[in-house]
Parts: structure tokens; sequence; C-alpha cells
């Protein structure tokens, strides 16, 4: 990349002792870059977790530079400090109560004017604070060119040209950074008109009187905040100081109102005019408008007749491309554990004369459990790789975008697509996602549906199904679940908007990214940090569950397995699944039960109900030696049928490899205990239950027990009604 000289700023050295510790936030739009940029600075990934009091998720990272360790904090993205959002209180509040030592801003350069209003504010609070002038590369190459120098010397503050996934630029990022924290230099705020800026002053004058006040918040902020009758604030600063400003200055207040009118709207529009005038100062548009990738790619993608089928066509690829490679890995996975593991497990303990019903439980529950856990895996990476391509080249911006006409035919925002995707990894966030919409009507009607959305979970069900009833369709069929999930969410959006809550959809309005190509830090970051999260959290729950499940299953110890515990639970309420097609057993029942708990648990219990067998480990044909280099070579035949999958059906190949006809011990039993349409409705019903106990807490923290009792109504009540119904059609269209 070109070299582009910064602007002097200070140049002297850093005076005084270096600090222990030092904390910088991040602030910025959404969309800016900011954890790419601060991913590039630390040279890791960040830890992610809740903020105090709220869902909304915290981000942060340590490092060490020269004689310092900083505290770097991604803020959640906002478009300003008005606190009407959850994402702009926990700004807000971080800045007021835990005083970071610098704040850097960073600003999508491309879209500078758009950032800027964001800034004003933050001069506003007057903290020390350096721009990272993030995605300079794609400002430069679409023609443009920037005075720095007049954009520092109207802010007053250090601008720096960054490009976070290359690290270009961010030494000198933290060089400005270290130097104005140890200077102490401020930014300039805005100056307002005349009878403004008195009532500034005056006000600032007479909150100076209130010593502690005066000392932690800056006035000229708090100012301004009263000016606006910003309620949250005054009540922050009572909660903290207990000072009440809430009626300080009436007369003053009206005097201004009755000078420039509505002062909040002036104030607002004072920025904006001032943001305008900066931008068109500082910015120097291109000779020639260059028509990039973004604008014909969206000339297709964004196409009225174009678009939804391009969509469409990406989610089939998306869902096949994970099948086919991701399958011989789980094949892998799951004989690896269940064979070898558990096999010279066996012997080792039979061997050290360890009781039966322990090596039992270790040898189902423990390895067992472990060996379900991991078969996910390759199953998420691949799905949250092609995901993550989408969400990071741009396109799924679009695909929000291109759904909101949809969406709003049948009463959902168009907001709400976000949520929703997500909800096909993890409904648990999704939840959470939700947030996104500010309307309660429409984060309940979201949340109601969002079950219906198949989550990662659920994969593993429709993968074992799937693979032995219907092997020639297999992505096809996959395809028609998630399209009967999603056409289910529309019935009951529809029929929710126009009886329980009754209201108009505001306008959606949101920004679309130009394309650009993902990093493979960040493709792997994205990819690492949510099938970490999967391990840790699901993982834990899956693991000790199935140790439960043993115990379930197990006991009393020695019974036939339909004397057990689960096995009676269940043969009392199978004639309730007799008009599904799948109760004349109770062992389908059986692995329904502990799917409340979690869906990953489903395909683990009918392997263990329908008793399947693993190879005979008293039995030893071949030793420890031999078996491990069988394993060597079932991982190199998994990549290689993995490979021939992809490239069989995507790419042109010389030759065409037999499918592997060697079937497993649970699709015989599978085989064995369902018919193809039996099968069918049994993967309808666990689409469309309530995904885990994890959502049931995530709804219950966000809308309370009543409205979880009514999702859980509307869950249960649809599954059993579709999967009867999926049933029942089956049988009159002759697939019985």
């Amino acid at each position: 990349m070109p070299s582009h000289p910064l602007p002097p700023f200070f140049t002297a050295p850093l005076p005084g002792p270096a600090l222990k510790e030092l904390v910088i936030a991040f602030a910025g739009n959404p969309n800016v870059g900011k954890t790419a940029l601060i991913n590039a600075l630390s040279g890791s990934r960040l830890k992610v977790g809740n903020w105090p009091g709220v869902t909304v998720e915290k981000k942060e990272a340590t490092m060490r530079y020269g004689d310092y360790q900083l505290r770097l904090i991604d803020l959640p993205g906002t478009y300003s400090l008005s606190p009407y959002t959850l994402e702009e209180r926990v700004c807000r509040d971080f800045l007021l109560l835990e005083k970071p030592d610098l704040v850097i801003n960073v600003v999508d350069t491309s879209n500078l004017e758009k950032s800027l209003y964001l800034t004003f504010q933050l001069l506003e609070m007057d903290v020390p604070m350096v721009m990272a002038l993030n995605m300079w590369d794609e400002f430069v190459d679409q023609g443009y060119s920037l005075d720095q120098a007049a954009l520092t010397g109207a802010l007053g503050i250090p601008v720096v040209p960054t490009v976070g996934p290359t690290k270009w630029g961010t030494e000198a990022l933290l060089t400005q950074a270290i130097v104005v924290i140890e200077s102490q230099t401020k930014g300039l705020p805005l100056s307002f008109s005349g009878p403004i800026e008195a009532a500034i002053q005056q006000m600032s004058d007479k909150i100076a009187t209130e010593p502690y006040v005066s000392e932690s918040v800056s006035l000229r902020w708090l100012a301004l905040k009263l000016l606006e009758k910003d309620p949250y604030t005054l009540s922050k600063i009572n909660e903290i100081y207990s000072v009440d400003l809430s009626n300080a200055f009436p007369a003053l207040w009206q005097a201004l109102q009755g000078s420039v009118g509505d002062i909040e709207r002036a104030l607002s529009q004072s920025r904006t005019q001032a943001v305008s005038a900066l931008a068109e100062k500082c910015v120097v548009l291109p000779a020639k408008p260059v028509r990039d990738l973004t604008d014909r790619l969206d000339r297709i993608l964004l196409n009225e007749w174009t678009g939804l089928p391009v969509f469409l066509g990406i989610l089939y690829l998306v869902f096949k491309l994970t099948f086919d490679i991701s399958t011989p890995l789980v094949d892998f996975i799951d004989g690896f554990f269940n064979g070898f593991l558990a096999k010279w497990a066996e012997l080792f303990l039979t061997g050290l004369s360890i009781p039966a019903f322990l090596i039992s439980l270790l040898k189902e529950g423990v390895i067992g459990g472990a060996g379900l856990v991991l078969s996910f895996v390759p199953i998420l990476i691949f799905l949250y790789l092609f995901l993550a391509l989408l969400e990071e080249s741009g396109y799924m911006a679009r695909a929000a975008f291109l759904m909101d006409r949809f969406m709003f035919r049948f009463g959902l925002h168009g907001k709400a697509f976000v949520p929703l995707l997500v909800g096909f990894g993890c409904n648990v966030p999704a939840v959470y996602a939700s947030r996104a919409l500010e309307n309660e009507t429409d984060r309940k009607i979201t949340v109601a549906v969002l079950s219906f959305m198949s989550c990662g979970a659920k994969l593993p069900i429709y993968a074992l199904f799937t693979s032995v009833f219907f092997v020639e369709h297999q992505a096809l069929l996959i395809l028609l679940l998630y399209l009967i999930g999603i056409s289910v969410a529309i019935f009951w959006a529809v029929v929710l908007r126009k009886t329980r809550f009754k209201s108009d959809i505001p306008a959606f309005v949101m920004e679309l990214p130009p394309y650009r190509f993902p990093t493979i830090k960040m493709l792997w970051g994205s990819i690492w940090v949510k099938t970490q999260a999967f391990i840790k959290q699901a993982g834990t729950v899956i693991a000790v569950a199935m140790i439960l499940l043993w115990s379930l299953v197990n006991l009393p110890y020695g019974a036939p397995t339909d004397q057990t515990v689960l096995a009676r639970s269940a043969q009392a309420i199978a004639p309730l699944f007799l008009p599904l097609g799948f109760g004349e057993r109770w062992e389908p029942v059986a692995a329904i039960l502990p799917g409340f708990m979690a869906k990953e648990m489903v395909v683990g219990t009918l392997g263990v109900v329908l008793s399947v067998q693993q190879p005979d480990a008293g039995a030893v044909k071949t030793t420890f030696t031999q078996d491990l280099g069988a394993q060597g070579q079932a991982f190199l035949d998994a990549g290689k049928t993995a490979f021939v999958n992809v490239s069989g059906n995507l790419l042109p190949t010389p030759f065409v490899l037999a499918p592997d006809s060697k079937e497993s011990p649970l699709s015989r039993a599978i085989r064995d205990t369902f018919t193809p349409l039996s099968a069918f409705s049994y993967m309808v019903f666990n689409l469309l239950l309530l995904s885990c106990i994890s959502v049931v807490g995530a709804v219950t923290h966000e809308f309370g027990r009543s409205y979880l009792g009514f999702i859980l109504f509307l869950t249960c009540g649809t599954a059993y009604t579709a999967a009867a119904l999926a049933y029942h059609l089956g049988r009159l269209l002759g697939f019985g």
C-alpha cells in the first residue's frame, strides 16, 4: 500500500514515568472496523462477555506496548451518545463512570461525514481522543483524498489513517495515543450560536459550585445535557453524586427556548451543519466518480427480479457445501471416539479390575459425550465459515435489505432478518440480537417465531436421518426443512401481527457497506470464537447431560433397556405420538425428552436407547499400534471423501469415487425403527420445538415467565400439529 504521511501533532519526547496500565476505549459507528482494528493492535482475539446488568456484548483485549499495559475496550457501535438504545447507554456510562485514559474514535473514512456526528459528541465529553481514519485503502481506491491537517486543526486531535485487517497505520496510532495520554491534550468542542454558548457558560459556572460533580464530569457536557433535558443523564448524575439538576435552570431554559425554539433540535442542527461543513472542507472528491465493484454487484444482487433467486441459491450452496465437506469428518470423529477410544479404554480399565458399571459410564457417558460434542464441530466450522464469508463480504446486510420488502408483507420488520438469520446458528444470541429492534412489539413477534429458525444444534438430527433415508437428496431435503421453518415463522408472524400484537411496522433504515474481501485471519477469528463458545457452553451441558442420560438409561443397573427410568417415562407418553407416526415404539419418544434440554442430545440418546452396539472390545484382533494407524488412514480417507464430495458437485473432475457403502450401527438401527415418512415427521417435530433450556433462560431474562409460557405453548403446539400434518399428508400422497 502506498505511504501516506501523517500530519505532525506532538513530537516532544514522552514525559514522566510510565503508567502501569492504560485503558483505551474504541468508539465509533457500527461496521467501521473497531474489532478488526483492536485485533490488529493486540495481535489476539477479543475476550467476549457482557456489560454489567445488560446483555449487550462486551469485548476487550490486553496488550503490552513498551512500558505500558493497555486494556483495549471495544464499545458497542453507535451513531450518537443520546441514550435511546442500550448500546448508547453502555457507551455513555462507560465514558462517564469508567473514565478511560483515551478514546480512539474509529471512523469509516469513506463515510466520514456520517461518522463525525459522534465525533463532535465525544469531544463534548472532554476526553483525550485520537481519530483512526479506518478503511483508508478503500477511501483511496475510490479516488478520494483528505486534508488531514485541516481535519486535525478543526477537531484539535491527531488523525491517523489505518487499515485494520493489514495492520497498516496501527503503530502510528498507538504512538499518537500514548503521546496524547501523557500530554492530556483535549480536542476542540463545537461552538454553538451566541445564545446557546451564553446559556452553556452560565450553567457551567453554576454547576462548578458543586465541587464533587465539577471534578468528575465535563461542565460543558453536563450543561448541554441540561439544555437537552436528557432524563437518563440527569437521573444518573442524581444517582451517583446525589445532586438533582432536573429543574436547576427553568428561567434560563425558557428564555433560550424563546430565542432558538426547540433547544434539542437546535443543538442537533448545529452539529449536523458543522459535520457537513467540515466534511466538505476536508474531503476532496474524485474528478470522475469511480464505478466500483459494489455498484456493479448491487445491480444484480439487489435487483427486484434476480436478488431473491440469487439469495436462495447462495443459501442452498451454503448448506450443500457444509454437509458435503463435514459429513466424512463427522463420521471419522464418531468412529474415533465410539470405536477406537471406547474399545481401548474398556480394555485398559478391565485390566485394572474396575467395576463394570464404571467402565460403562466412562465408555458411554464420558467418551460418548465427548465424541458427540466434537462430532458437531466440523458442521459448525464450515457453517460459520460460509456465514462469516457472507457477513464480512458485505452481502449479509444486503440480504437483510433484500428481505425487508418480503418480510414487511408478513408482519416482520426488516431488521428482524438479522436475529432470525443469527438463529440459524444459535437461538440464544439471536434472542439478544433482537434488541436491534427498537419497538417492543416487533421484538416480541420476532422472538416468538425465532425458534422456528433451525439452529445448528438440530443439524445432526437432519444429518443422521437424511443420510439413512434420503441420501440422494440430502441437501435438498435439509433446505426443505429450513424453508418449512421459515414458512411457519412467516405464518405465525402474520397471525400475531393481526391478533395479539396489532401495530404499524416502522420504516427500515440500514447502511449497506461496500463489498470487501475478508482476510483469512478475520474469518478464522470469527469461526474460532463461535466454535470455542459452543464447545465451552453447549459442550459442557451436553457432556454433563450425557452422563445424566447414562444414569437414566442404565438405572437400575443391569436391567433391560426397556425397564429403565427413561424407558418407562417414554412408554407412558408414547401413545400421544401415534398421530405423528413414531409413537408405536418408545425409543424415538425417549430421545425427545432429553432434547428439551439440548437438541444435541437427541442423536446420542437414540444411540443409547436403540442399544447400538460397538465392536466387542473383549476379542482384540488388532494391536493398539495397528488400530492407531488405521485411524490415521481413516482421517486421510475422510479428507479425500470431503474433497471428492465438493469437486464432484462443483468442479469438472476426471474421476468420481464410489461412495462408501458402509453403514454405521446407529444408521441400521434408525432404518429398522423408522419409515421414511415417520423419519420426516420426526425431523419436522424437532425442527419446530424450542431449541434448548438456554433459550428458555434467554427469553425469561428478556421478557419474563409469562411470555416464555406463551412461546412454549406456541412452539410445542405448532411442532405437534405440523408433524401430524406432514405424516398424514404423506400417507394420503402414497408415501406411507
